[in-house]
């Protein structure tokens, strides 16, 4: 009996071990990094097809136009993603000479593609099943490179915009970073501009209002205009969803955070009692603001019009070579194994906040 409930203890113990969670915070902040620079390389386009306008041009207003996204170039520390002298004045004179042979020439009118969303990172598939631990030598652990896309798009013609249609996608590719980086940035526009192949817009633009450029930028810009923006130290208290916090409002203001061995654990106060809560988006002690991810939380800093922050999605655990055979960390207790927490680990990578999911990529 006590051999049981030794074994027992032992079981729980390790279980724990995978729902520790710090606050941990790096050396340095994500913007801070070194930089790597995708360079759009010249490509064939074999497209046969004809595109109902003459040119090309492109409107910047994601949250933050500093940089891409971040990734590990050639297996070695992250890196800060930047497309030298800017997303828009970069792309606008590929895409205009990829192009040039699909182009209505007589046609007046031009393509706008809005670039609400782009982001390049590297993702663990355990993160695209919205796995929380994982197993170090598994497939769930295996990366691949991904780019998040947002567009807009948008027909001009004698100053006046209309609206064509939305892109919101994601393409996912394997191979080295550095290899495919160029390619997997042109993909959401190759995806925008070949959806307008052969089309007859007439019909279509004919039911769509007229809009300045003004219109547009002004109608852009009203994303900025958050309440978590206007000022540097949000309200002390826990925010349960994106929403609550964005808007400024917590809904719990009294809490703790105990600190164990294992986890630190937020509590709230209800009816006179400590009570652990265990789902919400984040909090703000007064100071710092926090997110949970996974089971752990990790404070975030502003930067441009987002958030970004060093964090995971899951926690990584490896087994001893002896048990290779266990099919899961319980069987691995178990059998005896000495499991601690230098095998389990949160693999920290810089993120950034999605400011219209809330979501950390």
């Amino acid at each position: 009996m006590k051999q049981l409930l030794s074994m027992n203890c032992l079981l729980l113990m390790g279980i724990c071990s995978f729902l520790a969670g710090s606050a941990q915070r790096a050396a340095i902040k994500p913007d801070q990094l070194d930089t790597y620079e995708i360079k759009l390389q010249p490509a064939i386009n074999d497209a046969k097809g004809i595109l109902p306008f003459n040119s090309i041009k492109i409107i910047d207003a994601r949250f933050d136009t500093s940089k891409v996204g971040f990734a590990t170039i050639y297996e070695q520390s992250f890196s800060k993603l930047i497309v030298k002298n800017g997303l828009q004045e970069t792309a606008v004179p590929f895409l205009n000479e990829y192009y040039t042979q699909n182009f209505h020439l007589t046609d007046s009118r031009n393509l706008v593609i809005v670039v609400k969303t782009l982001w390049l990172h590297q993702i663990n598939i355990s993160d695209k099943a919205g796995k929380k631990f994982i197993d170090r030598q598994s497939l769930d652990d295996r990366q691949v490179n991904e780019v998040v896309a947002k567009f807009e798009t948008y027909i001009e013609q004698n100053n006046y915009y209309q609206a064509l249609y939305r892109i919101d996608t994601a393409f996912a590719t394997d191979g080295k970073f550095y290899k495919v980086a160029d390619e997997l940035l042109l993909l959401p526009f190759y995806l925008a501009v070949n959806k307008t192949m052969n089309a007859d817009l007439t019909g279509f633009l004919a039911q769509r209002q007229k809009l300045s450029l003004e219109a547009v930028y002004q109608y852009n810009a009203s994303r900025f205009n958050l309440p978590c923006f206007e000022t540097d130290k949000l309200a002390r208290g826990v925010y349960m969803t994106f929403h609550d916090f964005i808007n400024g409002k917590p809904t719990y203001e009294n809490f703790t955070i105990e600190k164990g061995k294992l986890s630190d654990e937020l509590y709230i106060e209800q009816n006179g009692n400590k009570v652990l809560l265990t789902d919400c988006w984040g909090f703000c002690d007064g100071s710092d603001n926090y997110i949970k991810l996974g089971f752990s939380l990790y404070p975030f800093y502003k930067q441009g019009n987002t958030y970004e922050l060093w964090g995971s999605h899951h926690i990584t655990h490896t087994f001893n070579r002896s048990n290779a055979g266990a099919r899961s960390p319980a069987e691995v207790l178990l059998m005896g194994a000495s499991f601690n927490k230098n095998r389990t680990k949160n693999y920290l990578r810089p993120m950034q906040i999605n400011m219209e999911t809330g979501k950390a990529y």
